[in-house]
């Protein structure tokens, strides 16, 4: 299965292939507009259904989104668009980022979104660090 937002640039599903019969569910969550399922095999006995469950994103969040733009509650989730890691961003620390840090950028840098097909994250508020420790991850480098 592949997945796209604009059907230029299509992504492989992590959950890999689907082998043999039964109702298969995917353990990672797809964010895409676009779904193609490309068949292993062409036989006229195998039939093949493909429900999707999904709903569109209502809310504002861009990449550009910043932890202290937001008024926090204990946790809070948001959408991150796909690409957020090539657009100019800000991110300070590891696991636990400073509030000038990008919110999406971040999710990446700490591999809870895949910056190629976007997707949710939760934020929650944790207590200011005195210092914050700068790694690379994901193709992202934090600063310290």
């Amino acid at each position: 299965m592949r997945l796209s937002v604009d059907r230029k640039k299509w992504t492989k599903h992590p959950d890999g292939k689907f082998i043999g019969g039964g109702t298969h569910l995917l353990e990672t969550p797809a964010f895409a507009q676009y779904v193609l399922i490309l068949p292993l095999e062409n036989r006229p006995e195998f039939g093949l259904r493909f429900d999707i469950l999904g709903c569109a994103h209502e809310d504002e969040t861009t990449c550009a989104r910043k932890f202290n733009s937001v008024r926090f509650t204990d946790s809070m989730t948001f959408y991150c668009p796909p690409r957020c890691g090539k657009e100019e961003h800000f991110v300070a620390g590891t696991l636990v980022y400073s509030e000038d840090s990008h919110i999406c950028a971040a999710a990446i840098h700490a591999g809870v979104i895949r910056n190629d097909i976007g997707g949710d994250c939760i934020v929650m508020r944790a207590p200011k660090q005195q210092v914050y420790t700068g790694s690379t991850g994901n193709r992202i480098t934090s600063r310290q």
